[in-house]
Order: C-alpha cells, then sequence, then structure tokens
C-alpha cells in the first residue's frame, strides 16, 4: 500500500523569542492516481431519461500514520475525476446531456454536506469513451475520506470516498461497465523534533 513520500524537505531549525527551537518537515504527494474499473451499470427502459451508480473508491493511499497525530497536519485535494466506458452496449458518453457526481465518505450515503461535481455536455465536442470533470484543487477532501482495511494485502490500510454517479441524457438500453480514476494532491507539515522524539508516531 502506497504511503506518501517526502518530496520537499524544509529542514529549518527555527529559533523564536521566548519560544523554543523546533524543527519541521513539509511533505508533498504534487499528483497520484488510481483507478477501480469493472463497475456495471444496468440497462435502463427508454422512457427513463437518467442512469447511475453508487461506488466505493479505494485512493491506494495510506493515510492512517498521518491523521490523528497532533504534529502532523496532512491535507488531500481531487484534481479530476474519469469515468472511461470499458465494455457494453455504448461506446461514448455522447448520449450525457449533464452528470451529477457526489463524493461521500467510504460506505457512507449522500448527506447535506457533500462534495458535488457536475459536468454539461459540450455540444461541439467529439463524443468520448471518457468522461472528466475538474475537481476543486482549493477544496479539502480529506473530511470525505475514510479509512478500510483490506482482507488481502496483509490487511493493508488505505483510504478512500464513495461515489454517486447520475448521468441524464438518453441512457443505453444495454448494460455496461466504466472505471473511475482519480487523481489528487496531498501534502503535509510536521513538527520533525517532535516525531523523531516519539518513535511510536509511525513516521
Amino acid at each position: 500500500m502506497k504511503s506518501l513520500r517526502i518530496v520537499i524537505v524544509s529542514a529549518t531549525l527555527l529559533t523564536l523569542a521566548g519560544c523554543s527551537s523546533w524543527l519541521y518537515a513539509e511533505f508533498e504527494e504534487p499528483q497520484f492516481c488510481t483507478t477501480v474499473g469493472g463497475i456495471a451499470i444496468p440497462a435502463v427502459p427508454v422512457s427513463i431519461p437518467d442512469a447511475g451508480f453508487v461506488q466505493d473508491v479505494d485512493l491506494g493511499l495510506d493515510l492512517s500514520k498521518y491523521t490523528g497525530n497532533p504534529d502532523i497536519q496532512v491535507d488531500v485535494a481531487l484534481l479530476s475525476l474519469k469515468l472511461t466506458i470499458t465494455d457494453g452496449g455504448v461506446s461514448d458518453f455522447g448520449w450525457v446531456d449533464n452528470a451529477t457526481l457526489t463524493i461521500t465518505p467510504a460506505g457512507q450515503d449522500a448527506g447535506v454536506n457533500d462534495y458535488m461535481l457536475s459536468y454539461t455536455k459540450d455540444p461541439a465536442a467529439t463524443p468520448s469513451p471518457d468522461l472528466v470533470v475538474q475537481g476543486d484543487p482549493t477544496k479539502s477532501l480529506i473530511t470525505y475520506l475514510a479509512s478500510t482495511t483490506s482482507a488481502g494485502d496483509g490487511g493493508a490500510t488505505s483510504s478512500g470516498f464513495r461515489m454517486d454517479a447520475e448521468f441524464v441524457g438518453s441512457p443505453p438500453n444495454s448494460d455496461w461497465e466504466v472505471a473511475i480514476t482519480p487523481c489528487a494532491s496531498a501534502k503535509g507539515h510536521v513538527n520533525y523534533l517532535n516525531v523523531i522524539l516519539n518513535p511510536d508516531s509511525g513516521f
């Protein structure tokens, strides 16, 4: 299971008037992506103008050692979400007029303060098997992530979210499948001196 790597280390010893010296470090993962595939979407009758699915998405990133530790501050931002048609009776997303992608913590249903992304069809665009929605790099995804423990992979801990996707347009009347590829960034700030002096921190 992937962990954040220290890319930028600002190991600076600061002496402040009236304060003790302290050592800190900054770490960053500018972009990481993961793909969850094989998401089956059943056919809908011609008279129904919408289709969708609900899926838990594992980011493949272990944040367990960084959260809940007062000496470590970490944040995650969603850069983009890509949906790719991988199988079934439809070859592209040309039938979608608009879409709403709602993000909640993994295992939880939609609520009031969800992270919502929207898509509106560009009539001039060439239909594609990919539907890409840009995230908000200034909005924190951390409150929408929930930790899960895998039954395999040595019981590895990972972080993920639940996505509720709704497409409005002229849905295919046959079963089809999609894959989800979220890309995100992560960065953090560590009171490194305290972490060094506390080997149980796990950092």
